[in-house]
């Protein structure tokens, strides 16, 4: 997923799964049947790759950023059979962090680069943020035709939200809330996390 550095241009050497952001300077874009294609491989072979365990079975797939539509997909394909992955966070986990953090915009108005993405990079990597990013807000609009125009469309440096808005400690809070929710989705698939690693239960 790609991480905006918090003016609009995206940190050098992010991926993005989602087509709307190819357009900006160091993103990366891997398209939606590659890393559906990974995704199952991972599966296919035990998930040797990513330190054992298989990605579409006892699962739980982090979502970076709400506008990945390829991983909801994913998570509901895996699912056909039974519980199998989960997805996290998603709408109601970032409203809830949103809430606790005291953020200001909503999750329409806050899309690429804006509150939140700028908050948690001033939390948890400031240097990522670049200068000038209190006076890159920018306003896209209803963005109705998003998925037919892409972002170019709608933002011409990649922000869509309010950067000018963001603190490090509304980072801070928006964080601990999406630790605090990440047991939920866990639950639902019948694991738990120890200190000695995962374990099934029910």
């Amino acid at each position: 997923m790609a991480e905006p550095s918090g003016d609009g241009d995206f940190a050098a050497g992010s991926c993005c799964v989602a087509g709307a952001a190819y357009a900006y300077d160091g993103v990366v874009g891997e398209p939606p049947e590659v890393v559906l294609g990974q995704a199952y491989r991972l599966g296919a072979d035990g998930g040797e790759a990513c330190g054992g365990g298989d990605l579409l079975e006892d699962g739980e797939c982090l979502n970076g950023h709400g506008g990945n539509y390829v991983l909801s997909n994913l998570v509901q394909e895996a699912n056909v059979d039974g519980p199998a992955v989960s997805l996290f966070p998603l709408g109601g986990d970032w409203d809830r962090a949103c809430a606790l953090g005291g953020l200001e915009s909503d999750r329409h108005a806050d899309m690429h680069a804006g509150e939140i993405e700028t908050s948690i990079l001033l939390h948890a990597a400031p240097e990522l943020v670049r200068d000038g990013y209190e006076e890159a807000d920018h306003d896209g609009g209803a963005r109705r035709f998003l998925l037919v125009e892409g972002m170019s469309a709608y933002t011409e440096n990649g922000v869509i939200g309010f950067p000018s808005l963001a603190g490090a400690s509304k980072g801070k809070a928006v964080l601990e809330s999406l630790t605090a929710d990440f047991a939920a989705p866990l639950d639902a698939l019948g694991v738990r996390v120890t200190q000695e690693g995962s374990e099934r239960f029910g």
